[in-house]
């Protein structure tokens, strides 16, 4: 393993702090893991023990109707099939190379779309949830009003009614929840 570093210009960045903090115990620990847990040290530096994790956790999760997570996880399987089982076992399932393509773009479409939405959450300063603390309320509206109004006026006129009619940052109607 490599141990992290800071970059050039980190006084610059607000993200950098916390990530290279967030590398650095990781490394320490994997470090201190190898002295003291061999087992759970080889675990964790296996090569893929990412897309074993991923696998299991997108298969054993509860189903949220979002089924793209274990298709790309299952994707990386098929690349890596004779990796994970020392080539003895015929892959079970196969995948269309167009379905491959439009899978893996959807996937990063969306991820592009998730930072964006984690962008607009941190920008209002409210959670994934829209929970905002009391005393920030009316800032936190004005704030999302502001970014309402100039995303709908850089839309078209088609798509700012819709964007309009379902801005994810928008108040819920609580009542009929309740």
């Amino acid at each position: 393993m490599i141990p992290p570093s800071l970059p050039e210009n980190f006084e610059d960045l607000d993200e950098t702090e916390e990530l290279y903090f967030t590398r650095l115990i990781h490394y320490h620990y994997v470090d201190h893991t190898e002295e003291c847990n061999e087992v759970h040290y080889k675990s964790l530096t296996e090569p893929l023990h990412l897309l074993r994790r991923d696998l299991f956790n997108c298969a054993s999760a509860a189903w949220m109707g979002e089924t793209l997570a274990l298709k790309v996880a299952l994707i990386a399987a098929t690349e890596n099939w004779e990796t994970l089982t020392g080539g003895s076992t015929p892959y079970p399932v196969t995948f269309d190379a167009v379905d491959v393509l439009k899978t893996m773009g959807l996937e990063e479409y969306l991820k592009v779309a998730d930072e964006v939405m984690e962008t607009c959450w941190k920008y209002v300063d409210c959670e994934p949830e829209g929970w905002v603390p009391t005393e920030r309320h009316e800032e936190a509206r004005t704030v999302r009003q502001r970014m309402r109004e100039g995303v709908v006026a850089a839309t078209q006129a088609k798509e700012s009614a819709i964007t309009g009619k379902h801005w994810p940052l928008d108040d819920m109607d609580e009542e009929k929840y309740m």
